[in-house]
């Protein structure tokens, strides 16, 4: 079983690895359209990866960028 951490901001839904990422992916979810995103080492700004159809889909592709 996965631990993911998910927030409400607003319209978005954002699901990622832990409470606080400094590095690594996260899903953002605003109505239909579920997008993947990448953090580069040490922090910056999330890099997009794609779009998918349903959040497991983005999980796994998720999973295999770390």
């Amino acid at each position: 079983m996965r631990k993911l951490t998910t927030y409400i901001d607003g319209n978005k839904i954002i699901i990622q690895r832990a409470d606080y990422i400094e590095d690594g992916w996260f899903i953002e979810i605003v109505g239909k359209i579920i997008t993947l995103y990448n953090i580069p080492l040490y922090g910056g700004i999330g890099s997009k990866i794609g779009n998918y159809e349903t959040v497991m889909e983005a999980v796994n592709a998720g999973d295999k960028l770390t």
